[in-house]
């Protein structure tokens, strides 16, 4: 059948050509609205293809964090009223989906897809077969957790819809537990395999996933083998800076300000954490004549400590206040000048 091949065709040049993620899966589907019928079970699977929003015609998908993906599964229908009957359903489709990175490790996956089914019903009554291809709509979200290395396990629930003819649409609930492996080989060449490169592929590949713990590994590999890699330098200190960036979340959720913005501040290349600091910056914006006040008047009062903490407040929400910088040096001065008194 055509799209068997083009399945297998998808799943053999992107394990070549592109780091990918097979999801191979027994599935259980339940049916909705009165034309269904009780599905007892399938097999499914997806490809997807994360390297191919890297390409130039597929560019348009890295801004939005789409990854595309194939998919083929086949179900079979019981045909409770008719039970001498059989439906086979192959269902093709390609669809979008992203991550999106959850404590503990997991990773939620909503995913919209078009495609098309091709059924084989068996009238036993009859003794004829039929045949028939229509359009066919994918939604779903399913959630992975890493097992060991390369494979996750993962969970997942869908929405199929089957349209049958003007104005039919038969729907299905499916269910899905199996198992997900990812391949990052590298780019067929003429030349050999690359230790290093395929080090520095996984480097980035597990950074840009969210597991800095497995990056920092292979960043401690590649130094083992090419200590002055430049990556070695580069990574460790982005994934720092991500560090900091979950830090000053956590702070955030606590109410505590202040000391997200020191922790956001840690992360410059960041370019999230830094909209992150923009956006918290104005949003303590109305703070400043106030904290000002308080400084002034404790700096007034000789309370020099308070006036230094106002005033660093101060700096926090606004690095280019005058005000600030100049009331913050004479207050340390001062300060300083009393305790050499003592």
């Amino acid at each position: 059948m055509g799209v068997k091949k083009i399945f297998l065709f998808t799943t053999i040049y992107s394990t070549l050509f592109a780091e990918t993620q097979i999801y191979l899966a027994p599935r259980y589907g339940f049916p909705l609205g009165a034309l269904a019928e009780h599905f007892e079970g399938g097999l499914g699977g997806e490809v997807w293809l994360r390297e191919l929003e890297k390409k130039p015609y597929f560019s348009f998908l890295q801004p939005l964090g789409l990854i595309p993906s194939v998919g083929l599964s086949l179900s079979h229908n019981s045909m409770d009223r008719h039970p001498s009957s059989v439906l086979n359903l192959y269902q093709f489709f390609v669809s979008l989906g992203y991550d999106v990175f959850l404590p503990y490790e997991f990773v939620l996956h909503p995913r919209f897809g078009l495609g098309a089914f091709y059924g084989s019903y068996y009238m036993a009554q009859r003794n004829k077969r039929l045949s028939f291809v229509n359009p066919l709509l994918v939604t779903g979200i399913s959630i992975r957790y890493p097992l060991y290395r390369e494979l996750l396990l993962e969970m997942g629930i869908g929405h199929n819809g089957f349209f049958i003819g003007d104005p039919l649409l038969f729907e299905e609930l499916t269910i899905s537990l199996g198992i997900t492996i990812r391949l990052g080989l590298p780019p067929l060449t003429k030349t050999a395999r690359d230790p290093m490169g395929d080090l520095q592929s996984a480097i980035i590949v597990h950074y840009e996933r969210g597991e800095y713990e497995e990056s920092l590994r292979k960043i401690e590999e590649l130094e083992q083998k090419s200590p002055d890699d430049v990556l070695i330098d580069k990574y460790r200190s982005l994934i720092f800076q991500q560090r900091k960036r979950q830090e000053a979340k956590a702070h955030l959720e606590a109410g505590r300000h202040f000391r997200a913005i020191v922790l956001l501040k840690q992360a410059p290349d960041i370019p999230e954490a830094v909209q992150e600091l923009r956006s918290l910056r104005e949003s303590l914006n109305s703070q400043v004549s106030s904290l000002l006040a308080q400084g002034i008047a404790a700096y007034e009062r000789s309370d020099f400590e308070q006036c230094i903490s106002f005033m660093e407040k101060v700096l926090l929400i606004d690095p280019e206040n005058s005000e600030a910088q100049i009331y913050l040096p004479r207050a340390q001065n001062r300060k300083r000048a009393l305790e050499r008194l003592k």
